[in-house]
């Protein structure tokens, strides 16, 4: 019998087998299944979009309910993402339960303990974003904690021996051959009390550890292919069963017998006894669902938009699809529309007769010139561009410019002819402008690798490309002014500092948001627009200078244009300067986005939850040096028509078009086009084809080495490009695209999908305690956690103003429902952040009321929390010598907490930074912290003396690091070990060292995929990814040690912090002079 499905995450019990296939779970007959017979029924979940995605499926040791992850949301498939809950049924035909309601990402379900409870393990109640603790779930009851400490797998024997699995961040097929610091290792214990590591030395990436009976069973790549082994608990006797073939073994599962695995979409078992596994052969009873015919519309797929020159219609993608619809109204028509293609970047001509775009018909990208009057479609330069990330037709729809990763191309759309213009070595052109004369090209390019470009402008007759601006700012979205007289373009040239608002932060100084736009006249003897003191040719001479009555600078023949001296000829707009982005040129000036100001978190504008405010589109005319004008509020995606005339913008599922026009024409003339008019039929596995499809080309195109490390890339695409004929829903694509990702063994590769399935799940409300079950009507308050005032991140809700909640109490009612004696309060919580909720809480037999405002924020709550107990810990045992940060990001939320403790830490003779867990952001200004010295004091007469440079470390450093230290700190902590300024404590990092973030390609369905585009190399240590950066002092943390709520790397850092005292000391203040008398120099 043919499998003709994409069959995963199988676990057997009885004579039953369960699995995950089209995005549901299945169950079959085992032995059906062995030998050939098998035709599975779906037992949960129907395959819908809308529908939340079962997962991990876990039979109980009767075979009478299965218990799974029910996954909603989401958005990427490497890390563990989406609201994910624990749910389990009857098999018998009972309804299925929500088990959880912990709101955890690395939720998930690993088995059962009994018929009667689940096994699961989530990282709700702790301050973990990449660990999770194992859980036993009763079906009726609450759940328990299991002392076992962090875990990703966790098998029981009957007589209580334990195998746990350490947490990783992936699948090893996502990144095969991976030998970071979280490799996966394997720790044993004959009782669950003390576990010891098994087979440390074995060198591969180790995981699911199961019982096949006595023996221990578990995924090794250690001979470079992911695969079965079994060994004795201790280690020796190591077998691997089933040979090594192209593909990873996956996802094993045991009832502590026998053991079922998938590889390639296939399902296998290793029955005792046996030391080769056989194949599961299984059909489904009502397969491909997933893969019929479906329909889509415009306003949940639309992709980019653009108008015609004239406003009035309008192009969009659909799903790799174009259409053109009228703003009048009318029934759209199809510009493009071939199965397993995909048009993307259309633009309309000047004489609307045609849309020009690039498509991947045959399998490379190119040009496609659509006719609007039925002729066929003429395919230009496929196979020649690379990645197209930018295309622009010239006026007189003769050319068409494209921006790649690395080069700028010019083609003539009439004999197909391409040229090269620009090769760049910083990154791609971007904001490609032709002229209305369409002689003219003009770009931004990158001048330096981070944050540097310069508008340049290339006369298309001759190829001869000159500077606008020299590569000082980041300047950008040059465009032409409609008139054809003016250059004009974004610089964020305005430097005004506004100078620190703490002291104490570590950045000193700041500047307000300094981005303006600037406009160069292109005739070199005209003036500037908006200011007389600038001068220029006398208007009633330039003409007669030319000999040209009508071609002066104000005149309305052709435009005069003098590439000489153009950067010396740049004037600013008489504009505030501010956070803008996205110039477009208008009818009369010019437009762009303005961004309102304010922190990334919000913090400063008030505490109260709600979205970002939108940019404004505002327009600015030229003719009357006016103020600029609000053209539209709240804008998004917008487009403007080529003549300026016209503006569109998306609200919601519908596209707003709109004149641009000044008040003495038309202006304030709307349409409003319904993008549900578009309706797409897609046929899913041609849509997956070329999903696949392109994604192996951005990898190839993309990759930071042009040879691909040696690896042999079409092969790869070959071989997995043959499972897509068995893959029945995105979920299988992406799982597909990843694994053929991880034949690059590198960090950095990742498939971001658009919203996962399901409807969102409400955010939950938290109320920032420990909260735990009782035999008595309601969850008892086991521990207020610490807050902080200075963010509403760090907000407790019991606490505070009229909180007189305390632990002990129970909380028995919200809302004057009672509490679920199962769940406790959060089922009532969910959606309530940010909402009054009334509590009802009981202390000595009196019950009393409260009304609380649950927060959305506990995860990062409990990352203050901890924060505060570790350093209590540091300043108890140093006698408060030595300081203590911990930093979990080094995004916007990180660097508010880094400033909030810094100044006073750093006043402590000895510091020890943590960076465990932290997951990445930009660190370098930690390490110009961290490598400072005290080169002199200031000696005030009424203060204490204070250390010159400020901020500066007093004594010894320690930076504590581990597994789960990743990408930005990997590189603070091995530029620390080289120049030897501090001392790393913990284990090896994760080796996450290339880079491609944000992924900025997306594919026809809006998720994208990410490359690695660039990696990093290391003075001494060399190529660190996939292996991470080794401690000065290696230390485990045990998970006898989680369990005792130990930190023995936190305790070594404090050891090795005082010794450093002892030895070398801290710089201290001189004593003062003695007396010299006035006027005496020292």
């Amino acid at each position: 019998m043919t499998v003709d499905a994409y069959l995963r995450q199988p676990h057997v019990s009885g004579d039953r087998i369960t699995f995950v296939a089209e995005d549901c779970v299945w169950l079959a007959s085992l032995d059906d299944a062995l030998g050939g017979t098998a035709t599975a029924r779906r037992i949960v979940g129907d395959g819908a979009q809308d529908s939340p995605r079962p997962a991990l499926p876990r039979l109980n040791p009767s075979a009478t309910r299965v218990a799974w992850t029910s996954v909603v949301g989401g958005n990427t498939v490497v890390l563990r993402g989406g609201a994910r809950e624990v749910w389990y049924t009857d098999l018998d035909g009972g309804q299925p339960e929500q088990l959880t309601y912990w709101a955890d990402r690395n939720t998930g379900t690993y088995g059962w303990l009994s018929d009667t409870e689940v096994l699961a393990r989530s990282g709700y109640g702790h301050a973990a974003d990449r660990r999770a603790w194992m859980f036993a779930v009763p079906v009726a009851g609450p759940p328990r904690e299991l002392p076992c400490g962090p875990a990703a797998d966790l098998a029981v024997r009957g007589d209580g021996a334990q195998l746990l699995g350490t947490m990783t961040v992936f699948e090893p097929v996502y990144w095969k051959r991976y030998r970071g610091g979280c490799a996966g290792r394997v720790w044993y214990s004959p009782d669950g009390d003390t576990f010891e590591p098994v087979l440390g030395s074995l060198g591969g990436n180790m995981t699911n550890p199961v019982w096949a009976g006595s023996r221990m069973a578990f995924l090794s790549d250690h001979e470079g292919v992911g695969a079965l082994y079994s060994a004795a608990v201790d280690g020796s006797d190591l077998r691997r069963h089933g040979d090594l073939g192209p593909f990873y073994a996956r996802n094993a599962a045991s009832d502590g017998t026998r053991v079922v695995y998938e590889q390639a979409g296939r399902l296998f078992l290793l029955a005792p006894g046996d030391d080769e596994p056989v194949e599961l052969r299984i059909r489904l009873a009502d397969p491909g669902q997933g893969r019929r015919t479906r329909t889509w519309s415009g306003a949940r797929a639309t992709g980019g938009f653009a108008l015609d020159p004239t406003g009035g219609n309008l192009v969009a993608e659909v799903r790799g699809t174009l259409h053109l619809l009228p703003a009048a109204g009318g029934e759209p028509r199809v510009v493009f529309d071939v199965p397993g293609a995909r048009a993307r970047l259309p633009v309309v001509t000047e004489d609307a007769a045609t849309v020009v775009c690039v498509s991947d018909q045959g399998g490379e990208e190119g040009i496609d010139v659509l006719a609007q009057d039925g002729s066929p479609a003429r395919r230009l330069a496929h196979g020649q561009l690379g990645r197209a990330r930018e295309l622009v037709v010239a006026p007189d729809g003769g050319t068409a410019a494209i921006a790649t990763d690395a080069r700028l191309l010019v083609v003539d759309l009439a004999s197909g002819a391409l040229t090269e213009l620009v090769r760049t070595d910083h990154g791609p052109c971007t904001g490609l402008a032709f002229s209305p004369g369409s002689d003219l090209l003009a770009w931004a390019q990158p001048w330096m690798s981070r944050g540097r470009s310069q508008i340049r402008l290339a006369r298309l007759a001759d190829g001869h490309v000159v500077d606008v601006t020299l590569g000082q700012f980041q300047d950008l979205s040059p465009v032409f002014t409609s008139d054809g007289r003016y250059l004009a373009f974004l610089s964020g040239s305005t430097l005004d500092p506004t100078g620190p608002t703490l002291n104490g932060q570590l950045q000193q100084m700041g500047f307000a948001p300094g981005v303006r736009p600037h406009l160069v006249p292109l005739d070199g003897r005209a003036a500037s627009p908006f200011d007389a003191s600038y001068g220029g040719w006398l208007e009633e001479d330039s003409s007669r200078v030319d000999g040209n009555e009508t071609g002066g600078p104000d005149g309305d023949g052709p435009r005069p244009v003098d590439l000489d001296g153009l950067p010396g000829r740049v004037v600013p707009f008489p504009v505030e300067a501010g956070a803008y982005e996205s110039l477009v040129a208008i009818e009369g000036g010019v437009a762009w986005l303005d961004r309102p100001a304010g922190g990334v978190l919000g913090e400063a504008a008030r505490h109260a939850p709600g979205p970002a405010p939108m940019p404004r589109l505002v327009g600015y005319r030229l003719a009357d040096a006016s103020r600029p004008t609000l053209l539209a509020k709240a804008v998004g995606a917008y487009s403007v028509a080529a003549n300026g005339g016209h503006l569109a913008y998306r609200v919601g599922g519908a596209v707003h078009i709109t004149s641009t026009g000044d008040a003495t024409n038309d202006a304030g003339t709307e349409h409003v086009v319904d993008l549900d008019a578009i309706q797409v039929e897609t046929d899913p596995p041609a849509e997956w084809g070329q999903m696949f499809d392109e994604s192996w080309r951005l990898m190839r195109d993309r990759y930071w080495r042009a040879d691909i490390d040696g690896v042999d890339w079409p092969a790869v695409g070959a071989r997995y490009r043959q499972l897509l004929d068995r893959v029945g829903c995105n979920h299988d694509l992406f799982d597909v695209i990843m694994e053929m990702h991880g034949e690059l063994s590198v960090s950095h590769v990742g498939v971001f999908f658009i919203g996962g399935q399901g409807r969102p799940a409400p955010p939950p409300g938290y109320l920032g305690a420990d909260l735990v079950g009782t035999a008595e009507d309601g969850w008892r308050i086991e521990r207020l956690l610490t807050g902080d005032i200075s963010s509403s991140m760090h907000r407790v809700p019991l606490a505070g103003p009229g909180m007189t909640a305390r632990p002990g109490d129970v909380i028995s009612a919200v809302d004057g429902v009672p509490v679920d004696p199962a769940h406790g309060p959060m089922p009532q919580l969910a959606g309530k952040a940010g909402q009054q909720v009334k509590l009802t809480l009981r202390r000595d037999g009196a019950e009393f009321r409260l009304v609380v405002v649950p927060t959305p924020h506990e995860p990062r709550l409990r990352h203050h929390d901890l924060t505060v107990r570790r350093r209590a810990r540091v300043a108890a045992r140093t006698g408060g010598r030595v300081g203590y940060l911990r930093i979990i990001d080094m995004t916007a939320p990180g660097w508010a907490d880094l400033n909030r403790d810094l100044t006073v830490e750093l006043e402590r003779t000895g510091l020890i930074m943590d960076l465990r867990g932290n997951h990445g952001g930009d660190l370098h200004p930690l390490l110009d912290l961290l490598t400072r010295r005290v080169t002199g004091w200031h000696q005030p007469r009424f203060a204490q003396p204070y250390t010159w440079p400020y901020d500066t470390v007093r004594g010894p450093v320690v930076v504590l690091i581990d597994e789960f230290t990743t990408c930005g700190p990997e590189n603070l902590v091995v530029s620390l070990q080289v120049l030897g300024a501090a001392t790393l404590v913990g284990r090896r990092t994760h080796g996450s060292m290339t880079g491609s973030i944000p992924p900025d390609q997306a594919l026809l369905d809006g998720s994208r995929v990410s490359q690695p585009t660039v990696s990093k190399w290391w003075d001494g240590p060399g190529w660190l990814d996939g292996y991470g950066v080794t401690p000065d002092v290696e230390v485990a943390i045990a998970p006898q040690d989680w369990v005792a709520g130990r930190d023995p790397q936190l305790e070594t850092a404090i050891d090795l912090v005082l010794d450093g005292l002892r030895r070398e000391g801290s710089p201290t203040p001189p004593d003062p002079a003695p007396p010299t008398g006035g006027g005496i120099p020292r």
